[in-house]
């Protein structure tokens, strides 16, 4: 019988995959349907893969930053809490989450908040007709991240406020945070919700996540303008939910349902094995 060779799609950066695609991409028999080993090799492959042949960053890249935005407002939370500085107390909460940066939580704010800049700038999206659209509005996002990373805002909350401070830099600092949350409202309802094939119910499913979250980012600004330059009060709280927007958008788009599934479903696999 003649040998046709089945390749299978680069579906992924990831070194611990490359076994597994290489194995799949041996010369097979002329059949429709795999063989066992191909079946038994694909159950091995990180649940995060594979991601559709014109994606040029990987599902892994999207679920990362999730979790980023998720987890940044409870870090600062805790680590303020596991590394108090002078008199203050702790466990209060300061009226934004930017305050952090005069706290014991400033390595993490900072680590944070560079980081989404870099895997924004480091996006680069689909290799469609609307992926320069991705690749430029996720950019623009992460110049804005490293703007307010490295520009601090003003020390609130009684903490001491740093020597070389100036405050031009908050002024740089808040804008470099509008321009990461209006950029992300723009991703979010414009271009997340782009395909390039009919839409599936799971496709339908997960635009209705990314309009609710861009919704959630605009009544987060408005919040925040309103209570921060109006009634100057703590904006604590919509930084919160446009960040956990922000994060939960980025998990729909990486398909992180998919990989819960996939990864309980082997966990169960491997159980019944032994």
């Amino acid at each position: 019988m003649q040998k046709q060779e089945h390749r299978l799609p680069e579906t992924g950066y990831c070194a611990g995959n490359s076994l597994g695609i290489d194995l799949l991409n041996q010369t097979s028999t002329d059949m429709e349907e795999p063989t066992q080993t191909t079946q038994l090799v694909q159950q091995r492959v990180s649940p995060i893969f594979p991601r559709n042949p014109d994606d040029l960053t990987g599902n892994g890249h999207r679920q990362l930053l999730g979790v980023l935005g998720i987890a940044l407002p409870i870090l600062v939370v805790i680590m303020a809490w596991l590394r108090p500085l002078g008199s203050v107390d702790p466990c209060k909460i300061l009226p934004s989450i930017s305050a952090y940066y005069h706290t014991g939580a400033e390595v993490v704010f900072i680590g944070v908040v560079v980081a989404l800049g870099i895997f924004l700038i480091t996006y680069e999206g689909f290799g469609n007709a609307d992926g320069r659209k991705d690749r430029r509005a996720a950019r623009i996002a992460g110049a804005g991240a490293l703007l307010l990373a490295v520009f601090p805002t003003e020390a609130e909350g009684g903490f001491r406020g740093l020597d070389w401070w100036w405050p031009w830099m908050g002024n740089l600092h808040l804008a470099g945070a509008a321009t990461l949350f209006i950029s992300f409202a723009y991703m979010l309802w414009f271009l997340f919700p782009l395909s390039t094939v009919p839409l599936t119910q799971e496709k339908v499913n997960r635009n209705r996540v990314h309009r609710w979250s861009a919704l959630a980012i605009v009544a987060g600004l408005l919040w925040a303008f309103v209570a921060g330059f109006v009634m100057h009060r703590s904006i604590f709280a919509p930084e919160w939910l446009m960040l956990w927007a922000f994060g939960i958008s980025w998990l729909t788009k990486g398909k992180v349902d998919r990989s819960i599934r996939l990864a309980w479903q082997r966990h169960l696999q491997s159980g019944s094995a032994e």
